[in-house]
């Protein structure tokens, strides 16, 4: 399979990235796909998930979703979407990888207090 593993060049305005190609990234993009004129960019570091993929309109990007989004930032517009279909804070990933060099950033636990108002399940 012959995939980037990064972009050359800006995004359109309407460009969506999909990061990760499993079972809710392919669904976002069938969802996507009725808007024919909607780029589309699926990022995931497995191969075999992205060879799954038959449709021809769509991108194909062989990498790590975070290493992704550090690398190409210059080439994303605001408008772009980004669509995280990983099982991981994608924002907080990115944003700590990207700012290494500038910043010290330090993960804590949520407050007990707080996770009932969260939309996320909590063990």
């Amino acid at each position: 399979m012959n995939t980037p593993s990064h972009i050359h060049a800006p995004l359109t305005q309407e460009a969506v990235l999909i990061i990760g190609a499993g079972y809710f990234g392919k669904r976002a993009a069938r969802i996507l796909n009725q808007k024919p004129d909607t780029p589309i960019f699926f990022v995931d570091k497995d191969e075999q998930r992205l060879v799954e993929i038959e449709d021809p309109s769509i991108e194909k990007i062989l990498c790590d979703g975070i290493n992704f989004l550090v690398q190409n930032f210059p080439f994303l517009s605001p408008s772009n979407t980004i669509i995280p279909v990983v099982p991981l804070y994608l924002a907080f990933a990115w944003l700590k990888t990207y700012l290494y060099n500038d910043f010290r950033i330090k993960q804590i636990e949520v407050p007990g207090e707080l996770k009932p108002f969260l939309l996320h399940t909590w063990p």
